[in-house]
């Protein structure tokens, strides 16, 4: 549509009312260089008049804080901000609360230790999350069982030793992802998976998990599709 899309600096597109995806292009950190690539660092306070939009995606780039008006947007169904490194969860958490028809929520690369209470208030059905400095324990499961709704967990590269025993407080879980965290076994926390009735898939890949933990899974949830290496 624009074939020198890369010169434009200032776009109107007229009449805003039809829009509801919003995505910067999402950069392949296989192919770019992080360190030197272009990233957009702001965006426009404008971004408040698209009323409709349902789905904002703002992955792989550098914005610390976004503008006032943006959270205005109380139709937004889905917000991607992983991996900008810099953003300032802490300071925007409780805007970030405002929008409350969200639903999904991804938070992979940004870093924090607790998970904010302010976001307690939504009523995600999809979260995700990715730091090692939080630490994923029962108390984290206890303080995110508010979302009774949550169908889909992503706990990726998070510091986990085993899996939290009370995982059954999520009743509406569907989908588990823990890749690339530290856990070692997951046997102790059989019981509380097998109480997860709606569990369809749990990703398992680049855990260091022995090959019969994987198989015990297997037997034990026969309905559950286990993805590991």
């Amino acid at each position: 549509m624009f074939k020198k899309a890369e010169n434009i600096t200032e776009l109107n597109i007229g009449s805003t009312g039809g829009i509801q995806v919003f995505t910067i292009p999402r950069l392949n950190p296989k192919t770019f260089d992080t360190e030197t690539t272009n990233k957009f660092k702001e965006l426009s306070p404008k971004i408040g008049l698209l009323k409709n939009l349902r789905v904002v995606d703002l992955s792989w780039n550098d914005f610390v804080i976004l503008p006032n008006e943006f959270y205005t947007l109380h139709r937004l169904e889905e917000l991607e901000l992983s991996f900008n490194y810099n953003f300032d969860l802490q300071g925007e958490r409780s805007k970030i609360a405002l929008l409350k028809k969200l639903k999904g929520l991804y938070l992979v690369g940004i870093k924090f230790n607790s998970f904010p209470e302010e976001l307690l208030r939504l009523d995600l059905e999809s979260l995700q999350l990715g730091n090692f400095n939080l630490r994923v324990d029962e108390a984290f499961i206890q303080r995110i069982s508010s979302f009774v709704n949550l169908k889909e967990l992503y706990l990726t590269d998070v510091n986990m030793d085993e899996l939290p025993h009370n995982l059954d407080k999520l009743p509406a879980l569907e989908k588990l992802d823990i890749r690339y965290s530290s856990l070692k076994e997951v046997r102790g926390v059989i019981n509380s998976l097998k109480k997860l009735k709606q569990l369809k898939v749990i990703y398992l890949s680049g855990l260091p998990l022995p090959l019969e933990e994987v198989n015990l899974l297997l037997d034990v949830l026969p309905g559950v599709t286990v993805i590991s290496d």
